[in-house]
Parts: C-alpha cells; structure tokens; sequence
C-alpha cells in the first residue's frame, strides 16, 4: 500500500529563481576545479585498482581515488553531512555514523534511493585526458586525488541534492506530471528546459575562458551534469509516486 504524504508542504522549500541562483554558483565552481585539475598531468595510476599500493587496507582492490573518496565521505558523515533527507553519500557502501547531533531546518524533500555515482564517476573520467596533460607525475597523486574527490562530491551535490529540489519545484509548477510517472519520455518533454540548458552551458564557456581552462572538456562535463539531472527529477517523481499515491495528495 503507497503512504499518503502531503507534497510540497512543511519544510524547506526553494523556488526554481533560487534554485538557478544557487546553482549558477555551483557551474562556477565546477569550472574552477576543472581548472585547478587541469595544471595536474593526467597521472591514470591513481585510477587503477591497486595501481598506487596502500597500505593497511588489507586486499581491497582500491584504486587511490576509491580510497580517498571513501576517507572523505567519512570524514563529511562524522560531522553529520548525511542526517537529513536532501543529502546523500557518493558510495553504495554506508559511511559512518555522525558523532554530532545536527540542528537545522527540516526539508520537505523526500529520502528516496537514487544512486549515481558509478555514473558520474564514468562521466568524470572520460573528460580528463580532454582537460590534463598526458603523463605521471607521482609527485602530484595526493593532490591529484585530493581535487578529483572534492569535484567528485561536489558534483554529485548538484545532482542528486539539486536536482530532488529542482524536481520538487518543477512538479509544484506542473502538477500534472504525476499523470506520466509511467512515462519517462513524457515526463522529459515537461521537465526539459532547452533554453536554460543552453544558458547553462554558454555561462561555463564564460567561466572556462575566464579561469583559462579548455571550453570542450568543460562543455561536457555541464552537458553531462545537466543529462543526470534530468534523471534524477525524473527518478525522483516515479520513486514519490511508487511511494505516496502523488495523485491523490
């Protein structure tokens, strides 16, 4: 039997002005650790499982990024990062516990499971050889990880965080896509923004130029954001859907 919840009501809420706003600010951010990836040489070892050794993880097939992306997301989890129903982890492996209690506005967003970090992690490595220098450079696989890891979460913020309030705002807006959760291609041609799309894009190119970074791995990258997001809204409103009768509420 699906729960009957109230959507859209209680909690915090971002209108989709906001929400641009907001998420201006995170395409400058993007471009900008492209760049600061971009001085770094490609340094594919770090990629590979066991290609770097580490020590003290007994025989887990890691490769340095899986490992310092599993450290990071810990070290967010401690402090609370995932206590709340708008944010999630980039693993499927559960971070750990929070030491703290989190005080804070309670979101009207609801917490469904929508993984996507194996694919945006995919979409992450196929633009580095585009933006880096071929090449290892051992010296610079701490900092190379370092970055890769910050994009990485910061990326998958946009996303699945972002997009859960984009698809709340947008289904506030066009209440009758609750008729099409059945159809996703449906759904799709109400969600789709052609022209912010292309506003979206046109403002990372400024940015690329701006801190000097090459517009074509930059362009998708935000092509690529901007495509998951659009599966996350359209996951999200069939996951409500499946789980409280969205056309009765």
């Amino acid at each position: 039997m699906k729960e009957k919840v109230e959507i859209n009501k209680g909690g915090a809420q971002i209108g989709l002005e906001e929400l641009r706003r907001k998420l201006n600010q995170f395409t400058i951010g993007t471009v900008y650790n492209l760049s600061e990836r971009s001085h770094l040489k490609l340094n594919g070892q770090v990629y590979i499982p066991q290609g770097i050794k580490l020590f003290g993880i007994g025989e887990r097939p890691l490769s340095f990024l899986q490992f310092q992306m599993e450290n990071l997301e810990n070290y967010f989890a401690l402090g609370g990062r995932y206590e709340y129903g708008d944010q999630y982890p980039f693993s499927d492996n559960p971070p750990l516990r929070s030491l703290v209690k989190r005080v804070g506005t309670e979101t009207n967003i609801v917490n469904v499971p929508i993984k996507i970090g194996g694919e945006l992690m995919k979409l992450y490595l196929s633009v580095l050889p585009q933006l880096c220098d071929q090449g290892e450079d051992p010296r610079t696989y701490e900092q190379t990880v370092h970055i890769d890891a910050l994009m990485l979460h910061y990326m998958h913020e946009r996303i699945n965080t972002f997009g859960r309030y984009i698809a709340d705002a947008k289904l506030k807006a066009h209440p009758e896509l609750v008729n099409y959760t059945t159809k996703p291609d449906e759904m799709i041609k109400i969600l789709k923004d052609e022209r912010r799309k292309n506003e979206v894009v046109g403002f990372a190119k400024q940015w690329a130029l701006n801190f000097q970074v090459k517009t074509e791995p930059v362009v998708a990258i935000i092509n690529g954001i901007i495509e998951m997001t659009m599966k996350v809204e359209v996951a999200y409103i069939q996951k409500l859907d499946a789980r409280t009768n969205l056309s009765n509420t």
